[in-house]
């Protein structure tokens, strides 16, 4: 895949996660997500957005191919939200802005790394069943190690019905 295609549909993607991530009750449930569960905001609104191409996200792709998204996630963007979290209170208004910009600008790249992901992945596959979006969290849940519970179920659910 070109780099141009692959910028385009970092873009594509990018629009998409604001979009959705705009809504009240998605951001709510995104947030619950990643605090309560460890998941990703990032992963979550690509298995959604994966969906919506009608592509689903196998168990192989995140067994194989989300290596440096993980890595990426783990030891940069995730100590970074941290630190930005327990100073909130101590930090002017402009730099808690610009200290925003930067996990936003982290964001980006992260969805980058997925974008790269999918280009060179042979996990990804067509949808040829219903709800695409479902199979490629049930797939990340898994890939996490998480039990759907009751709990995680309704949230997950949120998440689908706030997606549409």
């Amino acid at each position: 895949m070109s780099s141009s295609r692959i910028d385009r549909l970092a873009a594509d993607f990018w629009q998409f996660s604001v979009e959705r991530y705009e809504q009240p009750a998605m951001k709510q449930t995104c947030l619950t997500l990643q605090d309560k569960y460890g998941l990703s905001v990032n992963m979550l609104l690509f298995c959604l957005w994966q969906g919506e191409q009608r592509q689903v996200l196998t168990a192989e792709f995140f067994a194989n191919d989300i290596a440096a998204f993980e890595r990426m996630n783990r030891e940069v963007l995730i100590p970074f939200r941290q630190q930005r979290r327990s100073d909130k209170q101590q930090n002017a208004a402009w730099l808690r802005s610009t200290v925003l910009k930067v996990e936003l600008d982290l964001e980006r790249q992260l969805q980058r790394e997925l974008i790269n992901a999918v280009a060179t992945s042979r996990h990804v596959q067509r949808a040829t069943q219903a709800a695409p979006a479902l199979i490629s969290l049930g797939n990340y849940l898994r890939h996490q190690g998480l039990a759907l519970d009751e709990a995680l179920l309704g949230e997950i659910k949120m998440l689908l019905s706030k997606a549409e």
